[in-house]
Parts: structure tokens; C-alpha cells; sequence
């Protein structure tokens, strides 16, 4: 079980599916990161798998925000 890196960075990037898969930086093979995606532009659990516990829910990332002590020293380093 877990995520592989290509998926975490599936998950984590800013950048469009084409980007991912076309620009020279990117080099993702999606049909292998998320087998069952909908192709809805949206990042679901259930575009990794068709298995019913990954069910239909956008996958939310938490982070500190700009108010945060935590922001601000990662954005300096």
C-alpha cells in the first residue's frame, strides 16, 4: 500500500495533467498514476483506483498559510 512518488507529485502540483505529462519537466505516464481518472480535471481518491474504499472525494491539502510562522521561514530559506 502508500502512494509512489510520481503519484504524490500527481497530487501535490500546481500544474495541469498536460503539463505533467508534456512539458519537458514533466515525463508522467498518468494511465499508471491514476488508472481510473474521470478525466474531470478534478483530484479525486478514486482516480487511483476503481476499489470502492477510494471513494469519489476531492483530495484536500492542508498547509500553514501566509499568516503562519511557519510560511514565512520556509519562504525565506
Amino acid at each position: 500500500g502508500g502512494l509512489s512518488v510520481a503519484q504524490l507529485r500527481w497530487i501535490f502540483s500546481d500544474w495541469t495533467e498536460d503539463d505533467l505529462v508534456y512539458s519537458q519537466e514533466g515525463g508522467l505516464e498518468l494511465s499508471s498514476i491514476t488508472p481510473n481518472n474521470d478525466g474531470d480535471g478534478v483530484r479525486e481518491w478514486s482516480d487511483f483506483s476503481e476499489n470502492p474504499s477510494c471513494e469519489e472525494l476531492n483530495i484536500n491539502l492542508w498547509g500553514p498559510d501566509s499568516q503562519s510562522g511557519t510560511y514565512e521561514y520556509f519562504g525565506e530559506m
